[in-house]
Parts: structure tokens; C-alpha cells; sequence
């Protein structure tokens, strides 16, 4: 709880610098302790749930199954695992959402201001193998370095994270050499899988480790959120927050100036 509340309050800031204030964090029981460093935190009973937050939740876990099918690997490492994860929210930010409060601002550039170029950061797709262009001098050492691509980086020069497979360790890299996948990168990239003790499919699960077994509800079609969805959604114990804030800025622009907005 120390940490997250750390982070929390990163959070929170964050909307803060650029104008928003945070009027409620809507989340499951368990983050109940959080109440007494966030007066606005508000909690769930048993066995209710945060729609919002658990229909986000389930777009991510949709787009990184549909990733995760792309890749030719058997055993992925779990420094691609998390930038799996992290590679589909990015995207997910980087784009104006439908229900949004602006048609042309993303919710990454409302909350951080940095705006996103095509030629910059759309150059690769993530799990794509790569040579990387390494510093050099006259000696005789490696110019170029092997790599699995794990998504921009976000930085405004076009930076993306690799795994580097001599390593396994993460580098972050603007200059590369996209190549077909050989066998050998393949085989490599399930060495250090299974290295790491890393599954053979792609299952999600509570803190304690419990596998979380999608429900035939989760599978059905969510179009609306409101409070008469709640019982149409899936009955997963997802620790999950949702935050509620209102645009105190006074700028003219009429998408920043919504009074109030909702962000998962």
C-alpha cells in the first residue's frame, strides 16, 4: 500500500500540472487503505464493481491477446510481457477516445502535453526483430546489436525499447535495421522464457497469483456503461481504479473546457 500510494499520488499530480482536478477515485475494497492519504478515494462493497475501470481493463487484455497471437514465440520473456502490457496502453492514450472529451486531442497529449509523430513513432511493430546501430570506433568490435522491438519509447525523437538478446535486458534505441525473424533469434527469445520459469500461453491473474478465468459475460458486447450495465459485466475480482476530475483551466479552447470528464 506505500507503494501504491506513491504512485497514486504521482497520479494525481500529474492531472493536477496540467489542470485537472481529481474530485473522486473510484475503486474495489481492497484499496481501502488508501483512504486516509486520498479523502476523495471511494470504495466498492462486496461483490460490486467498478464498470468503467473493468471495461478499460478488458480493452487491454483484448488488444495484448491480439498481439500476442502475432508473436512467433512459444515462451515470451517477462521483459516483453510487461511491455506487452504497456505497449497497449500507450496506444490506447495516443489516440482521441470515441466518449471522450475532445475529437482531436489524445488523452496522452491532455495529460502530458507531448504530441506524437507518425514518422517518429510509427515505424514498427512491437515483437519485430532488429539490428540496432551501436557506437563504434575504428577497433574491431560489434557495430550493430540484435533485438526484439517492445514499442516506442514515447520521448519526442522517436525512441523505442528493445530487448537486447545477448543481454535480455532492455535498451532504448532511435536508429535500427528491421530484418526477418531467423529461427535462431526464436529459439533464443523461448531460452530466455523459459529461463524465467514463463508460461507457454498468455493468462491473467489476481496479486496472489490466482489465474482469473474469463466469463462468458466478459465475452458479450459492452456498449454502455451506466449503472444498468453493472450486472451484464464480468464478476472478476480486478483491482482496478477509476478516476473522475473536473477541467479547472480557464482556456478557450472549447474540447479542454468540459466541466467534467472520466478517465480509467
Amino acid at each position: 500500500m506505500k507503494t501504491l500510494s506513491k504512485i497514486l499520488k504521482n497520479v494525481t499530480t500529474l492531472h493536477e500540472r496540467r489542470g485537472f482536478i481529481v474530485t473522486s477515485i473510484l475503486g474495489d475494497y481492497e484499496f481501502e487503505p488508501l483512504c486516509a492519504d486520498f479523502p476523495q478515494l471511494n470504495t466498492t462493497s462486496a461483490d460490486e464493481h467498478v464498470p468503467e475501470a473493468e471495461r478499460c481493463i478488458r480493452t487491454i487484455k483484448e488488444r495484448t491477446r491480439s498481439t500476442y497471437t502475432k508473436l512467433p514465440f512459444t515462451y515470451i520473456p517477462r521483459l516483453v510481457l510487461i511491455h506487452l502490457v504497456k505497449n497497449s496502453d500507450f496506444w490506447v492514450n495516443a489516440l482521441p477516445a470515441k466518449d471522450g472529451v475532445s475529437n482531436n486531442y489524445s488523452p496522452r497529449y491532455l495529460l502530458t502535453g507531448a504530441e506524437l509523430n507518425y514518422e517518429n513513432h510509427v515505424q514498427i511493430e512491437f515483437g519485430k526483430y532488429v539490428q540496432t546501430n551501436e557506437e563504434h570506433d575504428k577497433l574491431m568490435q560489434a557495430r550493430t546489436m540484435g533485438a526484439i522491438c517492445l514499442g516506442p519509447s514515447g520521448n519526442r525523437q522517436g525512441g523505442h525499447w528493445f530487448m537486447s538478446l545477448t543481454s535480455g535486458s532492455r535498451v532504448t534505441r532511435y536508429r535500427w535495421t528491421e530484418l526477418p525473424m531467423p529461427t535462431d533469434v526464436i529459439n533464443r527469445v523461448n531460452q530466455v522464457g523459459l529461463s524465467q520459469g514463463m508460461k507457454s500461453s498468455l493468462t491473467y491473474s489476481n496479486r496472489q497469483g490466482d489465474e482469473i478465468a474469463d466469463t462468458l459475460n466478459e465475452m458479450d458486447e459492452i456498449t454502455d456503461l451506466d449503472d444498468s450495465t453493472q450486472g451484464s459485466l464480468s464478476n472478476e475480482e480486478n483491482e482496478d481504479l477509476f478516476f473522475e476530475y473536473s477541467n479547472d483551466n480557464d482556456d478557450s479552447d472549447d474540447d479542454r473546457r468540459n466541466s467534467a470528464y472520466q478517465c480509467a
